[in-house]
């Protein structure tokens, strides 16, 4: 049975509600540190200045292609709502992501296999009243959404501001 939203239309300049679990619905997210590892990750790939490894090499960068909206890190999944200018360049970024971060979580957990339950899954956002919801979907994820501190609430409230790619 095929599974829902996985992509079947991937349109340059348009919206995505992107998600994610962990395999076998296991926690992605053990501690605060893994929480702003994966929240640095977005600034790695989405910064207006490209950031160097350890070797002096550009890791890819996704600025001015990818803008991230919206986020919400739970303990076991994600939620991103991203705007894509170019066909292709989601899949790219998703791909660096979640690489990254599962390369980070079985170093740091001393584990092997997919920290993923599949790849990622995008549902294309079609109208301003699904984009709206989404976002407030999003936002309104965790029980106590009002003091979350893994979303990109706090950055509507003008709490802080970090650019993740928005130009």
């Amino acid at each position: 049975m095929p599974s829902r939203n996985i992509i079947r239309f991937d349109s340059p300049d348009s919206y995505y509600h992107v998600y994610s679990r962990g395999s076998n619905k296991q926690q992605l997210f053990l501690d605060y540190a893994d929480y702003m590892y994966f929240e640095k990750l977005f600034a790695r790939y989405l910064s207006k200045k490209a950031t160097l490894d350890k070797n002096g090499l550009a890791y890819p960068n996704y600025n001015g292609h990818i803008e991230l909206s919206t986020y919400c890190l739970m303990n076991n999944h994600f939620h991103l709502l991203i705007y894509q200018t170019d066909v292709g360049v989601m899949t790219k970024f998703m791909r660096s992501l979640m690489t990254s971060y599962g390369r980070y979580f079985n170093l740091k957990y001393k584990r092997t296999g997919p920290v993923f339950e599949s790849r990622y899954k995008a549902a294309q956002i079609t109208s301003q009243g699904y984009l709206e919801h989404i976002s407030r979907y999003i936002h309104l994820n965790p029980r106590y959404w009002e003091r979350y501190a893994y979303s990109s609430l706090k950055y509507y409230k003008k709490e802080t501001y970090r650019n993740f790619g928005h130009q």
